[in-house]
């Protein structure tokens, strides 16, 4: 069973004290809270761009197949073709 608050003016000015201080301090820790999983997510997104290095010769030797890649392709279907087949897809999706 809840007390009942008393009805005297300082017992109704002492629940409001506590009430506000009561949410004062969950809306502090609320804070709190949402900071530390901010960073936390953040922390994390820069480890993986840590753990993934730049590395420039592999970059320019994946950009060279993947170009020589297209110049096949464009030889066996053409250029047209290709887009055309693209379009569809496109449209297809829709």
């Amino acid at each position: 069973m809840e007390e009942s608050a008393p009805q005297t003016f300082f017992g109704h000015w002492l629940n409001k004290v506590q009430l506000y201080l009561c949410s004062a301090i969950a809306s502090y820790w609320e804070e709190v809270i949402k900071g530390v999983e901010w960073q936390e997510a953040r922390e994390i997104k820069d480890q993986r761009k840590i753990e993934k290095p730049h590395n420039p010769i592999e970059d320019k030797w994946k950009e060279n197949i993947a170009r020589r890649h297209k110049r096949k392709v464009d030889q066996l279907i053409g250029h047209d073709t290709l887009e055309k087949l693209r379009q569809l897809k496109t449209e297809l999706d829709d």
